[in-house]
Protein backbone atom coordinates (compact mmCIF):
# COMPACT_ATOMS: atom_id res chain seq x y z
CA UNK A 1 0.00 0.00 0.00
CA UNK A 2 2.81 2.42 0.87
CA UNK A 3 4.58 1.63 -2.40
CA UNK A 4 1.34 2.29 -4.32
CA UNK A 5 0.84 5.67 -2.64
CA UNK A 6 4.45 6.61 -3.30
CA UNK A 7 4.06 5.71 -6.98
CA UNK A 8 0.83 7.71 -7.25
CA UNK A 9 2.44 10.77 -5.65
CA UNK A 10 5.38 10.51 -8.05
CA UNK A 11 3.01 10.32 -11.03
CA UNK A 12 1.11 13.39 -9.78
CA UNK A 13 4.37 15.28 -9.35
CA UNK A 14 5.53 14.46 -12.88
CA UNK A 15 2.19 15.53 -14.34
CA UNK A 16 2.13 18.80 -12.38
CA UNK A 17 5.78 19.52 -13.14
CA UNK A 18 5.26 19.05 -16.87
CA UNK A 19 2.22 21.35 -16.79
CA UNK A 20 4.20 24.04 -14.95
CA UNK A 21 7.10 23.63 -17.34
CA UNK A 22 4.76 24.25 -20.29
CA UNK A 23 3.73 27.54 -18.69
CA UNK A 24 7.40 28.44 -18.31
CA UNK A 25 8.22 27.58 -21.93
CA UNK A 26 5.22 29.63 -23.06
CA UNK A 27 6.65 32.59 -21.13
CA UNK A 28 3.63 32.77 -18.85
CA UNK A 29 5.92 33.80 -16.05
CA UNK A 30 3.40 34.69 -13.33
CA UNK A 31 1.47 31.45 -13.79
CA UNK A 32 4.69 29.43 -13.94
CA UNK A 33 5.99 30.97 -10.71
CA UNK A 34 2.75 30.16 -8.93
CA UNK A 35 2.56 26.62 -10.32
CA UNK A 36 6.15 25.74 -9.43
CA UNK A 37 5.72 27.32 -6.01
CA UNK A 38 2.74 25.11 -5.29
CA UNK A 39 4.56 22.01 -6.52
CA UNK A 40 7.61 22.85 -4.39
CA UNK A 41 5.50 22.67 -1.22
CA UNK A 42 4.77 18.96 -1.71
CA UNK A 43 7.53 17.91 -4.11
CA UNK A 44 9.77 14.94 -3.26
CA UNK A 45 12.89 16.24 -1.53
CA UNK A 46 15.03 15.31 -4.55
CA UNK A 47 13.02 17.68 -6.75
CA UNK A 48 12.12 20.54 -4.43
CA UNK A 49 15.27 22.51 -5.26
CA UNK A 50 14.60 22.28 -8.99
CA UNK A 51 11.07 23.61 -8.51
CA UNK A 52 12.39 26.54 -6.47
CA UNK A 53 14.94 27.27 -9.20
CA UNK A 54 12.09 27.58 -11.68
CA UNK A 55 10.22 29.84 -9.27
CA UNK A 56 13.28 32.09 -9.03
CA UNK A 57 13.72 32.22 -12.81
CA UNK A 58 10.01 32.91 -13.40
CA UNK A 59 10.03 35.75 -10.88
CA UNK A 60 13.21 37.18 -12.37
CA UNK A 61 11.63 37.26 -15.82
CA UNK A 62 8.95 39.48 -14.28
CA UNK A 63 11.74 41.69 -12.88
CA UNK A 64 10.77 40.75 -9.35
CA UNK A 65 14.37 40.68 -8.31
CA UNK A 66 14.11 40.53 -4.51
CA UNK A 67 11.44 37.83 -4.67
CA UNK A 68 13.56 35.84 -7.11
CA UNK A 69 16.56 36.02 -4.79
CA UNK A 70 14.35 34.90 -1.92
CA UNK A 71 13.22 31.84 -3.84
CA UNK A 72 16.79 31.03 -4.85
CA UNK A 73 17.91 31.38 -1.25
CA UNK A 74 15.60 28.53 -0.27
CA UNK A 75 17.47 26.06 -2.45
CA UNK A 76 19.62 23.66 -0.43
CA UNK A 77 21.92 22.40 -3.19
CA UNK A 78 24.73 25.01 -3.38
CA UNK A 79 25.35 24.64 -7.12
CA UNK A 80 21.66 24.88 -8.03
CA UNK A 81 21.29 27.80 -5.61
CA UNK A 82 24.18 29.57 -7.32
CA UNK A 83 22.64 28.89 -10.73
CA UNK A 84 19.20 30.20 -9.70
CA UNK A 85 20.72 33.28 -8.07
CA UNK A 86 22.83 33.95 -11.12
CA UNK A 87 19.74 33.51 -13.32
CA UNK A 88 17.89 36.14 -11.30
CA UNK A 89 20.79 38.58 -11.51
CA UNK A 90 21.26 38.00 -15.24
CA UNK A 91 17.57 38.40 -16.10
CA UNK A 92 17.39 41.63 -14.11
CA UNK A 93 20.56 43.12 -15.59
CA UNK A 94 22.51 42.94 -12.33
CA UNK A 95 25.83 42.33 -14.07
CA UNK A 96 28.11 43.87 -11.45
CA UNK A 97 26.33 42.06 -8.64
CA UNK A 98 26.64 38.78 -10.54
CA UNK A 99 30.37 39.18 -11.01
CA UNK A 100 30.92 40.29 -7.43
CA UNK A 101 29.17 37.16 -6.18
CA UNK A 102 30.30 34.61 -8.77
CA UNK A 103 33.50 35.75 -10.50
CA UNK A 104 35.39 32.92 -8.73
CA UNK A 105 32.59 30.35 -8.91
CA UNK A 106 33.78 26.94 -10.12
CA UNK A 107 31.07 26.60 -12.76
CA UNK A 108 32.92 23.71 -14.36
CA UNK A 109 32.00 21.59 -11.32
CA UNK A 110 28.28 22.16 -11.85
CA UNK A 111 26.08 19.42 -13.37
CA UNK A 112 26.37 19.40 -17.16
CA UNK A 113 22.71 20.31 -17.62
CA UNK A 114 23.35 23.78 -16.17
CA UNK A 115 27.12 24.43 -16.40
CA UNK A 116 26.96 25.93 -19.90
CA UNK A 117 24.15 28.27 -18.80
CA UNK A 118 26.28 29.46 -15.90
CA UNK A 119 29.21 30.15 -18.21
CA UNK A 120 26.93 31.99 -20.65
CA UNK A 121 25.44 34.20 -17.94
CA UNK A 122 28.80 35.06 -16.39
CA UNK A 123 30.41 35.55 -19.80
CA UNK A 124 27.62 37.91 -20.86
CA UNK A 125 28.00 39.82 -17.59
CA UNK A 126 31.74 40.19 -18.23
CA UNK A 127 31.00 41.45 -21.74
CA UNK A 128 28.40 43.95 -20.53
CA UNK A 129 30.83 45.38 -17.98
CA UNK A 130 33.80 45.62 -20.34
CA UNK A 131 35.70 42.54 -19.20
CA UNK A 132 36.12 41.28 -22.72
CA UNK A 133 39.03 38.88 -22.17
CA UNK A 134 37.23 37.18 -19.27
CA UNK A 135 34.06 37.11 -21.35
CA UNK A 136 35.86 35.26 -24.14
CA UNK A 137 37.01 32.55 -21.73
CA UNK A 138 33.55 31.97 -20.23
CA UNK A 139 31.66 32.18 -23.53
CA UNK A 140 34.00 29.68 -25.18
CA UNK A 141 33.14 27.27 -22.39
CA UNK A 142 29.43 27.98 -22.79
CA UNK A 143 29.47 27.32 -26.53
CA UNK A 144 31.56 24.16 -26.15
CA UNK A 145 29.36 22.69 -23.39
CA UNK A 146 25.91 23.65 -24.74
CA UNK A 147 25.61 20.46 -26.75
CA UNK A 148 22.22 20.17 -28.42
CA UNK A 149 20.61 23.10 -26.59
CA UNK A 150 20.50 25.54 -29.52
CA UNK A 151 19.61 29.02 -28.28
CA UNK A 152 22.12 29.24 -25.41
CA UNK A 153 24.80 28.01 -27.83
CA UNK A 154 23.90 30.60 -30.49
CA UNK A 155 23.75 33.40 -27.94
CA UNK A 156 27.10 32.34 -26.48
CA UNK A 157 28.68 32.31 -29.94
CA UNK A 158 27.27 35.73 -30.78
CA UNK A 159 28.54 37.33 -27.57
CA UNK A 160 31.83 35.48 -27.99
CA UNK A 161 32.16 37.12 -31.39
CA UNK A 162 31.43 40.53 -29.85
CA UNK A 163 33.79 40.05 -26.89
CA UNK A 164 36.65 38.79 -29.07
CA UNK A 165 36.18 41.74 -31.43
CA UNK A 166 36.27 44.20 -28.54
CA UNK A 167 39.39 42.47 -27.22
CA UNK A 168 41.04 43.01 -30.61
CA UNK A 169 41.07 39.33 -31.55
CA UNK A 170 39.37 39.52 -34.96
CA UNK A 171 40.39 36.00 -35.91
CA UNK A 172 38.69 34.51 -32.86
CA UNK A 173 35.65 36.70 -33.55
CA UNK A 174 35.57 35.39 -37.11
CA UNK A 175 35.79 31.79 -35.89
CA UNK A 176 32.86 32.29 -33.50
CA UNK A 177 30.74 33.88 -36.23
CA UNK A 178 31.64 31.18 -38.74
CA UNK A 179 30.76 28.44 -36.24
CA UNK A 180 27.34 29.97 -35.72
CA UNK A 181 26.74 30.59 -39.41
CA UNK A 182 27.72 26.99 -40.27
CA UNK A 183 25.25 25.55 -37.75
CA UNK A 184 22.42 24.32 -39.97
CA UNK A 185 20.10 23.94 -36.98
CA UNK A 186 19.76 27.74 -36.83
CA UNK A 187 17.41 27.60 -39.80
CA UNK A 188 19.23 30.68 -41.05
CA UNK A 189 17.12 32.78 -38.73
CA UNK A 190 17.05 34.28 -35.28
CA UNK A 191 18.86 37.38 -34.13
CA UNK A 192 22.23 35.73 -33.26
CA UNK A 193 22.48 34.29 -36.77
CA UNK A 194 21.40 37.47 -38.54
CA UNK A 195 23.67 39.78 -36.53
CA UNK A 196 26.66 37.48 -37.09
CA UNK A 197 25.82 37.31 -40.80
CA UNK A 198 25.73 41.08 -41.21
CA UNK A 199 28.94 41.43 -39.19
CA UNK A 200 30.68 38.88 -41.43
CA UNK A 201 29.45 40.64 -44.57
CA UNK A 202 30.85 43.97 -43.40
CA UNK A 203 34.13 42.26 -42.50
CA UNK A 204 34.34 40.87 -46.04
CA UNK A 205 33.64 44.32 -47.45
CA UNK A 206 36.44 45.84 -45.38
CA UNK A 207 38.74 43.10 -46.63
CA UNK A 208 37.65 43.90 -50.21
CA UNK A 209 36.27 40.40 -50.71
CA UNK A 210 33.38 41.90 -52.62
CA UNK A 211 32.26 38.84 -54.56
CA UNK A 212 32.15 36.72 -51.41
CA UNK A 213 30.19 39.44 -49.60
CA UNK A 214 27.74 39.68 -52.49
CA UNK A 215 27.24 35.93 -52.52
CA UNK A 216 26.63 35.91 -48.79
CA UNK A 217 24.11 38.74 -49.07
CA UNK A 218 22.26 36.88 -51.81
CA UNK A 219 22.15 33.72 -49.70
CA UNK A 220 20.99 35.67 -46.67
CA UNK A 221 18.13 37.20 -48.65
CA UNK A 222 17.13 34.04 -50.51
CA UNK A 223 13.53 33.16 -49.80
CA UNK A 224 13.35 35.56 -46.85
CA UNK A 225 10.43 37.88 -46.24
CA UNK A 226 11.91 40.82 -44.40
CA UNK A 227 9.60 42.51 -41.92
CA UNK A 228 9.58 46.21 -41.16
CA UNK A 229 12.37 45.88 -38.64
CA UNK A 230 16.05 46.51 -38.07
CA UNK A 231 17.08 43.42 -40.04
CA UNK A 232 15.45 44.70 -43.21
CA UNK A 233 17.28 47.99 -42.65
CA UNK A 234 20.56 46.18 -42.03
CA UNK A 235 20.14 44.17 -45.22
CA UNK A 236 19.60 47.24 -47.43
CA UNK A 237 22.37 49.08 -45.60
CA UNK A 238 24.80 46.23 -46.28
CA UNK A 239 23.80 46.26 -49.96
CA UNK A 240 24.56 49.99 -49.98
CA UNK A 241 27.88 49.53 -48.20
CA UNK A 242 28.96 46.93 -50.75
CA UNK A 243 27.92 49.11 -53.68
CA UNK A 244 29.70 52.10 -52.17
CA UNK A 245 32.88 50.09 -51.59
CA UNK A 246 32.78 49.14 -55.26
CA UNK A 247 32.42 52.78 -56.24
CA UNK A 248 28.81 52.54 -57.42
CA UNK A 249 27.36 55.59 -55.68
CA UNK A 250 24.03 55.42 -57.51
CA UNK A 251 23.38 51.86 -56.33
CA UNK A 252 24.58 52.73 -52.82
CA UNK A 253 22.23 55.71 -52.67
CA UNK A 254 19.29 53.61 -53.84
CA UNK A 255 19.95 50.97 -51.17
CA UNK A 256 20.38 53.56 -48.41
CA UNK A 257 17.08 55.21 -49.38
CA UNK A 258 15.33 51.86 -49.02
CA UNK A 259 17.04 51.31 -45.67
CA UNK A 260 16.10 54.77 -44.39
CA UNK A 261 12.43 54.11 -45.23
CA UNK A 262 12.23 51.17 -42.81
CA UNK A 263 10.30 51.99 -39.65
CA UNK A 264 12.59 50.88 -36.83
CA UNK A 265 14.86 52.31 -34.14
CA UNK A 266 15.68 55.98 -34.89
CA UNK A 267 19.38 55.37 -34.22
CA UNK A 268 19.64 52.87 -37.06
CA UNK A 269 17.78 55.18 -39.42
CA UNK A 270 19.97 58.15 -38.48
CA UNK A 271 23.12 56.16 -39.24
CA UNK A 272 21.84 55.35 -42.75
CA UNK A 273 20.87 58.96 -43.37
CA UNK A 274 24.38 60.02 -42.39
CA UNK A 275 25.70 57.67 -45.07
CA UNK A 276 23.32 59.23 -47.58
CA UNK A 277 24.62 62.69 -46.68
CA UNK A 278 28.21 61.48 -47.04
CA UNK A 279 27.45 60.33 -50.57
CA UNK A 280 26.40 63.85 -51.49
CA UNK A 281 29.69 65.34 -50.31
CA UNK A 282 32.45 65.44 -52.95
CA UNK A 283 35.27 63.03 -52.24
CA UNK A 284 33.35 61.22 -49.52
CA UNK A 285 32.72 57.49 -49.77
CA UNK A 286 30.12 55.51 -47.93
CA UNK A 287 31.53 54.11 -44.72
Amino acid sequence: MIAFLSSALCADFIRDFQAANRLFNERRWAEAAEAFGQIAETAPSAHKDKCLAYVARSLAMQKKYDEALGAAGGIKNPQLRAYATMSAMSACGKNKELLLAFKDENIGAWPEEIDYLGYKMRGTAWYNTGGHAAAVCDLEQAAARAGSDPWPKWEALYYLKCAAEQAGDIERARQAADTLLADESTGRGGWPYLLCAFWKIHLLIREKQFDTAEKMLAGLNAGRTWGQDEYQLRYHEAVGDLAGARGDKAAAREAYVRAAAVQTHPGYTENVRNKLEALNQPGEAAK
